[in-house]
């Protein structure tokens, strides 16, 4: 698809009106582009000989130059299935994403995320994932200090600072119940912040420090942004980490530590509206100047 003249290009999107969706779109329009939002529940797939995945009238396989997935969220196993199988489908008939299936589904879990992180050799915190109250109980009583959270997630939603196991115990339960896999992670002492490297292929293009007043640092969970320039060791680790999940861009939560530098969290799709708030950098021309490259390649 390695046309010179305008492209054609599908945002397909799980929040239609997103403001990360309408900010690529308006990107693409403004370099002459054609971009078209793809609600995800508009999808649908012929299983056959001459096989098509299509939303309306669009046949998205040989529609578009491109598609940019905007696809992650909360929804139903049986949703996150379909959406990544779909991912699956269009990039065996051809079609280039960004970012890409593999990419996209290393970062669906917290589990298989760190998991290959970890498997990287990229420093991550000590981390268990248990099915039941006792192993939870041993893997906190291992630590002394931990954060619970669901493997599944986003925003610091579910996310539990527990110090003492009647803490641990009934937060593990209420998750079990609720029908949560629990993952449980050693806290690591920290000043305050954390950091958020946005990359884009080789190089990071804007960072922020995000500091809040208790250990959950996400801006919608009230963290305060400070723009900040990275290198050496933090910058280095922020590309390792996008690199070992295949990313195309990613936000790379990174806590600085007298231990080193932890990853915490890679998000193939991160929403970055703060951060280009607050550096002034236009990251969304940035990311539609990656989905040209790539769909021209």
């Amino acid at each position: 698809m390695g046309l010179l003249g305008a492209l054609k290009v599908a945002l397909l999107s799980r929040n239609p009106l997103g403001w990360g969706t309408r900010s690529l779109e308006k990107e693409f329009t403004k370099l002459g582009h054609s971009a078209s939002i793809i609600p995800s529940r508009s999808l649908a797939t012929k299983i056959g000989p001459v096989p098509k995945i299509f939303s309306g009238g669009y046949d998205l396989s040989r529609d578009f130059n491109a598609i940019v997935l905007r696809i992650l969220g909360r929804g139903s196993l049986e949703e996150t299935l379909h959406i990544m199988e779909t991912c699956r489908s269009l990039e065996r008939l051809g079609q280039v994403l960004v970012n890409s299936e593999k990419a996209t589904s290393s970062c669906l879990s917290k589990f298989g995320m760190l998991n290959d992180l970890s498997a990287s050799g990229i420093l991550v915190p000590l981390t268990y994932v248990v099915r039941n109250i006792e192993d939870g109980i041993k893997a906190f009583e291992a630590m002394g200090d931990a954060v619970l959270k669901p493997i599944f997630g986003s925003r610091g939603m579910g996310v539990v600072h527990v110090k003492d196991t009647e803490m641990a115990r009934f937060a593990l339960e209420e998750m079990l119940f609720q029908g949560h896999v629990p993952l449980i992670q050693e806290f690591i002492s920290h000043e305050g912040f954390d950091i958020r490297a946005l990359v884009l292929g080789h190089h990071v293009v804007a960072a922020m420090k995000r500091e809040s007043g208790n250990f959950r640092t996400n801006i919608s969970r009230g963290g305060k942004p400070t723009p900040i320039e990275i290198g050496g060791e933090i910058e280095e680790t922020a590309l390792k980490a996008s690199a070992a999940l295949g990313c195309d861009y990613s936000g790379v939560d990174l806590l600085p530590s007298n231990r080193g530098i932890y990853v915490l969290e890679v998000n193939s799709q991160p929403d970055y509206r703060a951060l280009q708030s607050v550096t002034g950098r236009n990251i969304s021309s940035e990311i539609t100047s990656l989905v040209i490259e790539k769909a021209r390649r």
